[in-house]
């Protein structure tokens, strides 16, 4: 996600989606029945009622009422790392626009396939695994506004400048607290994506597009693709 007013899609990029024959995404976010499965996978077995005290309770019901004009009583079923997720964006002083999207549009244009590199299922699956729903409440108030305006400011300017080791640095800072749920978040995906790829390549040449947090570190896609024997070049 980027500002509407720093979004632009490089022509490099334009130029490699014509270069190549189909698109996969992390999830494939054009399937017809995306929203229906999606939502299958956002409820929760287990009531954030029963999961934090009544202090706690009342601190996020506030926090909502606030940020995102509804109650907690409404937003209960719906796993921590979503109520999260949403709270998060409200700190970001603009209108967000999405890469996916776009590429979607693209692609659609020139009747080209778009795929996930995983599941509707399997991506859900890892909402729990990243956050837990014991570190909701600390996770909020240790994240204050002005401190996750900074932190999508510093994101932004390393992701614009195409500066991989620096936004590999913030990924891991960010995750000091939890080093399994940064486990969960990145590597464990990496390697799967970087598994599947092989595969995928050999039937069409393919336009891949993931976080760009996936693709650096001694886990990340590019090191992983790299000791498979592939030769990975930046594309200029």
């Amino acid at each position: 996600m980027l500002c509407e007013g720093d979004y632009v899609i490089p022509q490099k990029i334009k130029d490699a989606l014509a270069q190549t024959e189909q698109s996969y995404l992390e999830i494939n976010l054009d399937d017809p029945n995306f929203a229906v499965e999606a939502q299958k996978h956002m409820k929760s077995d287990q009531s954030l009622t029963s999961l934090i005290s009544k202090e706690d309770y009342n601190y996020i019901d506030s926090l909502l009422k606030v940020k995102l004009k509804t109650n907690l009583k409404q937003l209960e079923s719906i796993k921590p790392m979503l109520v999260v997720s949403s709270l998060m964006q409200t700190a970001i002083p603009c209108k967000l626009v999405s890469f996916e999207s776009e590429i979607i549009k693209i692609n659609k244009a020139a009747n080209k396939e778009i795929h996930g590199l995983s599941s509707i299922a399997e991506q859900y699956s890892f909402l729990d695994k990243i956050f837990k729903p014991k570190d909701f409440v600390p996770f909020l108030k240790m994240w204050s506004d002005e401190e996750m305006k900074k932190s999508f400011k510093e994101l932004k300017e390393a992701y614009l400048k195409e500066d991989l080791t620096t936004i590999d640095k913030l990924m891991a800072a960010f995750y000091t607290a939890d080093p399994d749920g940064y486990h969960q978040l990145l590597p464990v995906r990496n390697h799967l994506w970087a598994d599947r790829m092989p595969n995928i390549l050999k039937g069409k040449p393919t336009f891949f597009a993931i976080g760009c947090g996936h693709l650096q570190g001694k886990e990340g896609v590019i090191a992983l693709l790299k000791a498979k024997g592939y030769t990975v070049t930046p594309v200029k």
